[in-house]
């Protein structure tokens, strides 16, 4: 299921923590690293610890994927769809665990916003 963001709007993401495929939290040895699977259709300012970032539509309506490079493993965060509709935002704060094999993500997306005005 894609998370659906409007052109005009930005998310926020938090990395919580890490855990194991059980549950367990875990250490993490390098500082994570963002992926973006399209850069014609959003952006990506990450926070210098790497444990958070903004992500920014900046293209039309299309679909992009967010993810996380860490400890040599690939953590799909969002599957995002980006579009121009001007109908209601889903706004509330989401935390879910995302990952497969032996390193999980619990991440925090939200609340969606309008960027700031520069």
């Amino acid at each position: 299921m894609a998370f659906i963001l409007r052109v005009d709007h930005e998310v926020p993401i938090v990395v919580t923590t890490f855990t194991d495929d059980q549950g367990y939290p875990v250490i993490v040895h390098d500082i994570p690293g963002w992926l973006n699977s399209d850069d014609t259709m959003v952006t990506i300012v990450v926070a210098e610890d790497g444990m958070s970032a903004v992500v920014t539509p900046v293209g039309p309506s299309g679909m992009a994927k967010i993810a996380l490079m860490v400890d040599e493993q690939v953590i799909v965060l969002l599957d995002l769809e980006v579009t121009d509709i001007t109908s209601e935002v889903e706004t509330s704060v989401l935390e879910e665990s995302r990952g497969t094999g032996m390193l999980r993500a619990v991440v925090t997306t939200g609340p969606v916003r309008m960027p700031p005005i520069p």
